[in-house]
């Protein structure tokens, strides 16, 4: 249990002290999600529209 506390200790200081860099990382997977979901989404109304 302490090793695990140690880690999120580590990861907590680390995203304080690069803050713009844990945003750009942030704002990559948003968007990377919201374009695999829209893709997604794209291709089902495009599946439905033909039918």
């Amino acid at each position: 249990m302490y090793v695990h506390i140690k880690t999120i200790e580590l990861a907590w200081k680390s995203l304080h002290k690069n803050k713009f860099r844990s945003f750009l990382t942030s704002l990559g997977i948003i968007i990377g999600a919201a374009t695999i979901v829209l893709v997604i989404e794209m291709g089902a109304g495009a599946s439905e529209k033909i039918e």
